[in-house]
């Protein structure tokens, strides 16, 4: 019979740490069980598993599993301070024990079973950078959806390209980012690479952002399964499945003509243009005479159009290429640099590359974009 006394921001704290594993929140439940003098918190959806402590008083030991949402909105709204939940034979008791009259009584979930964490050795485990983890993540994981037709659409490839570097990609076959960190040591585990779904990652980058200077991954091929943790916090993955193309061989051998942007106007610019396009979000960028200039328009109706002098830059003949509008915003969005470089291929129908100038220490990402056919008057291919 669970009794306890904690306070109501660390039970909030806990409670959305394992909120990430109760996707729908309305048939989720979140577990808590008391033991050795420990509240522990624990949710699981059979891709992803969250187990977390909590801080508290342990009147009395047991487990019990609530509804995920009702508990969560109700920690929530709890008034700050010290807090008792207490079980009631088929109920729990919440309570709030401050200068307040809230109490109330949510009903229990029959059948649910806790599963113990699996256990990994100290020597599968490396230890990850939480500020680079999360601006690797950041650089691509809006090339990853949740409903890509294309089923390497929908996970992130993590793998070392080469010894001391740990590369991200993320592609939806119409464009493709990667980011590496460089990095002293890297588990053999992740040599031959593994996918991870969009969700994993997103909750790898919550993690990220706890406030820690690491956070540890560890792998175990057998089971497929990958955790990651933080003292208290621990994040299971089941490992997808999807076998992922070989994506180096639509990476640009040699980029010879590139321009030096400025993000912040760019972007302003393609957003502002953009208001003309059709779903397609097609935006046709031409570069002449140091200028580039981006256009859109719908057929018989919405026409925009905006040029931007380049100083001092020089790409040869010129040139133009219409690409997905959004998809080079996302591409801006993501990235902290100011200075980007938009890199041309010699024909209009190649990727173009963005490359941002400035970027952490030891991180290095790449976007690249695939070209769409261009039906804009005046249009050609070079």
């Amino acid at each position: 019979m669970i009794h306890i006394e904690t306070q109501k921001q660390d039970l909030q704290t806990a409670v959305n740490r394992v909120s990430g594993a109760a996707t729908d929140r309305s048939l989720a439940s979140i577990g808590l069980r008391t033991k050795n003098g420990s509240l522990e918190l624990y949710a699981n959806d059979r891709s992803i598993a969250i187990y977390c402590t909590c801080e508290a008083t342990i009147h009395s030991e047991g487990i019990l599993f609530v509804p995920a949402k009702l508990f969560s909105d109700i920690v929530r709204e709890l008034p700050q301070g010290k807090t008792l939940a207490k079980q009631e034979g088929a109920f729990l008791k919440i309570e709030s024990l401050q200068d307040h009259n809230f109490e109330m009584k949510i009903p229990l979930v029959e059948g649910m079973h806790w599963h113990e964490s699996p256990e990994y050795g100290a020597e599968d485990f490396m230890a990850l950078d939480a500020t680079q983890l999360a601006y690797m993540i950041d650089q691509v994981q809006f090339t990853i959806s949740t409903d890509s037709p294309r089923n390497y659409g929908t996970v992130g490839y993590l793998h070392t390209p080469t010894p001391g570097t740990l590369r991200l990609v993320g592609t939806d076959g119409y464009r493709l980012s990667h980011c590496d960190v460089q990095m002293d040591s890297i588990g053999s585990a992740v040599e031959d690479g593994i996918c991870l779904s969009k969700r994993a990652l997103q909750e790898l980058i919550r993690m990220s952002q706890e406030g820690f200077d690491k956070l540890e991954l560890a792998l175990d091929l057998e089971s497929g399964s990958m955790l990651a943790q933080l003292p208290g916090y621990k994040l299971f993955v089941r490992l997808s499945a999807v076998k992922f193309p070989n994506y180096q061989a639509v990476l640009p051998k040699s980029v010879k003509n590139s321009l030096s942007l400025e993000r912040q106007k760019v972007q302003h610019v393609a957003k502002r243009v953009m208001l003309a396009a059709d779903k397609s979000r097609a935006v046709r960028l031409k570069i002449e005479d140091n200028q580039l200039e981006l256009s859109a328009r719908t057929s018989g109706s919405s026409e925009g159009k905006e040029i931007l002098n380049l100083e001092g830059a020089s790409i040869g003949d010129p040139r133009s290429v219409t690409i997905n509008g959004r998809f080079l915003t996302d591409v801006f969005q993501a990235t902290q640099s100011q200075q980007i470089e938009m890199c041309f291929q010699e024909k209009s129908s190649d990727p173009i590359v963005l490359v941002p100038v400035e970027e952490p220490d030891r991180c290095k990402s790449l976007h690249v974009l695939v070209p769409i056919r261009d039906t804009q008057p005046g249009s050609s291919a070079n």
